[in-house]
């Protein structure tokens, strides 16, 4: 696996590529059009940067740098997710207040490396490597290869009405042994004040081990659906 600078230099020539696609297109970092549809309905406000956490991404807290104003979903490499013992990346997601989530954008690397499925749970922060498999998802998607952040993948709203949180799983990519996330973008509306028996702080792993992933596989016998 490449780290550090080799890494940050082909994530920057990648999403400069993806920027100028975008713009090509006549939907850059510049469109008002895009960013006045990008920032209409945007959850980014709400959501509390501080709390949020992943599971198996290669560096610690890397994940809150993929929610970010919709304008600035090129800026990278320092705010690019990438995975780190295998494909998965689980993200908890909690919000400052209560809200109703409509859709999800998700602008991945470009590639086999771009998430291509993602499985959400409303207001549950229990979920990980070894209880995914387990837990029904409030939803499930099939992911398109989005390098420009434009597309819209709408959710159940029902199943997501007055959540405090969200866990997002990103389990399969475009066929790489790793996967890149770029820009994640919510979009809803904000529906009141969040109540306090649901204002807990997750315990999260912040930088899960090697180790400590391999062995809960073991634990877990074959790696079905891995």
């Amino acid at each position: 696996r490449v780290h550090g600078e080799p890494l940050q230099s082909r994530m920057a020539a990648s999403c400069s590529a993806q920027a100028a696609a975008a713009a090509a297109a006549g939907h850059g970092p510049e469109c008002d059009h895009c960013i006045q549809r990008g920032e209409e309905l945007s959850l980014f406000r709400v959501i509390d940067s501080a709390r949020v956490r992943a599971l198996n991404e290669s560096r610690s807290g890397s994940a809150a740098g993929c929610f970010r104003p919709f304008a600035e979903r090129f800026d990278v490499p320092d705010k690019v997710l990438v995975s780190d013992v295998d494909e998965q990346l689980i993200i908890y997601v909690p919000f400052t207040a209560s809200v109703k989530l409509k859709s999800i954008t998700v602008m991945g690397g470009g590639g086999s490396e771009s998430p291509s499925h993602l499985k959400l749970w409303a207001d549950n922060a229990t979920i990980d490597f070894t209880n995914c498999d387990r837990v029904a998802p409030t939803q499930e998607l099939d992911l398109n290869d989005d390098v420009t952040g434009e597309l819209d993948f709408p959710l159940r709203v029902a199943k997501f009405n007055g959540i405090g949180a969200v866990t997002l799983m990103f389990d399969r990519n475009f066929g790489a042994e790793l996967t890149r996330v770029l820009y994640i973008g919510l979009k809803g509306e904000v529906s009141g004040a969040l109540p306090i028996a649901r204002a807990v702080v997750a315990t999260y792993e912040v930088q899960p081990q090697r180790a400590t992933r391999l062995a809960a596989e073991d634990a877990l016998g074959a790696r079905t659906g891995f």
